[in-house]
C-alpha cells in the first residue's frame, strides 16, 4: 500500500511538473498565452468532455446499435423487465409459465433459466409494471443510459486530473454499458453519487448514499465492497439508511418471491460460473493465476 501511494505522489508531481513547464512554453507565445490564461487543466477536462461525448454516440450507433433497441427480445432490459412481470403475476422468477414475456432460453448448458441475476433484481425492478405495456421497457433504461453518460461527464469535469487520466482507459467499455440497459449502467452513476453523499455534509445527502449503496448492494452484490467501506467512514446517517433499506430489500424480496429463489439463485450462480464472461470476477482471477476452486468462490461478489 506504502509503494502505491509513493507511486501515485510520484505521478501527481509529475503532472505538476509539466504543468509547470507547459506555463513556461506559453509565456512565449501569444496564441499559447491564451490558452494559458484559460488554463491547462481546464483545456483538458474541456477535451475529455468532447471525447467522453463521442464515445457515447459512437458507442450507441458504430459499434453497438443494436442496443439502442430495449425491447428487443433477450435484451437485459426485456429480461429483468420480464422478471418483474412474474413477481407481480405470483410466477416463479427463474421459470416460465404460458402468458410470461418471453425469454430466450436457447443457451444451454450455459444455462437454461429466464434470469440469472439475484432475485432482488426482479424485486427492485417491479415498478416499472405500473407503467403501460408498450412504454414498460423504456424508463430503466433511459435511465441507466442518461445516467452512465451523466457521471462520465462528472468525471471529466470535476475529477482529480490523475484520476480522470485513469478513468479514461475504461470509457470505451462506460459507452457500451450506457447503451446496455444492464444493471451496471444504474449502478455506475449511483456509486458517483454515493461518492458525492459521503464527501458532503449534509444529512440528506449521507442518507441518499447510504439508500443507493444498499441498492446497489441488493442488486448486484459486487456494490457490498462499497458498503463496507461507508461502514468504516463511521457516518452515522449513512450507515442507518443502508441498512435500513438492504432490509427492507431483503424482506420484500422474501415476501413476494419466497427464500426458495434465494437458494435458486446460488444454485445458478455456481452453475453459470463455467461459462461466465472474460471480464467476469472470477475469468480475472483465473487468469491472474488464482486455482479455479478459489477463483470460484467469488461468483456472488461477480
Amino acid at each position: 500500500m506504502g509503494t502505491l501511494t509513493h507511486q501515485l505522489a510520484q505521478v501527481r508531481l509529475l503532472l505538476e511538473a509539466v504543468e509547470v513547464q507547459l506555463h513556461a512554453i506559453a509565456r512565449s507565445s501569444v496564441g499559447l498565452r491564451l490558452l494559458d490564461r484559460i488554463g491547462w487543466t481546464r483545456m483538458l477536462r474541456l477535451a475529455m468532455v468532447g471525447w467522453w461525448s463521442v464515445i457515447v454516440v459512437a458507442s450507441g450507433t458504430v459499434f453497438r446499435p443494436d442496443l439502442i433497441h430495449p425491447t428487443d427480445l433477450g435484451s437485459d432490459t426485456s429480461n429483468y423487465i420480464a422478471a418483474a412481470e412474474r413477481v407481480a403475476a405470483g410466477h416463479d422468477v427463474y421459470s416460465l409459465q404460458p402468458g410470461d414475456r418471453p425469454v430466450p432460453l436457447d443457451n444451454p448448458p450455459d444455462w437454461t433459466v429466464p434470469l440469472l441475476s439475484p432475485p432482488t433484481m426482479a424485486v427492485g425492478s417491479n415498478w416499472t409494471v405500473a407503467i403501460p405495456d408498450g412504454w414498460r421497457l423504456y424508463p430503466m433504461w433511459a435511465i441507466g443510459l442518461g445516467g452512465t453518460a451523466a457521471a462520465g461527464f462528472l468525471v471529466a469535469a470535476f475529477a482529480p486530473p490523475l484520476l480522470l487520466l485513469v478513468a479514461t482507459q475504461f470509457w470505451w467499455g462506460l459507452g457500451i454499458t450506457a447503451w446496455s440497459g444492464n444493471v451496471n449502467a444504474l449502478i455506475v452513476p449511483a456509486m458517483v453519487v454515493v461518492w458525492w453523499g459521503m464527501r458532503s455534509r449534509r444529512v440528506w445527502a449521507e442518507r441518499l448514499a447510504g439508500i443507493l449503496t444498499a441498492l446497489a448492494a441488493g442488486l448486484k452484490i459486487g456494490p457490498l465492497v462499497v458498503a463496507v467501506w461507508l461502514l468504516a467512514q463511521r457516518r452515522r446517517q449513512a450507515a442507518i439508511a443502508m441498512i435500513a433499506t438492504g432490509l427492507g430489500l431483503g424482506v420484500a424480496t422474501l415476501i413476494l418471491v419466497g427464500p426458495g429463489s434465494a437458494f435458486r439463485w446460488l444454485d445458478i450462480a455456481r452453475a453459470t460460473a463455467a461459462v461466465s464472461s472474460d471480464l467476469s470476477l472470477p475469468r480475472i482471477l483465473e487468469r491472474a493465476g488464482v486455482p479455479g476452486s478459489l477463483a470460484a468462490l467469488a461468483i456472488p461478489v461477480d
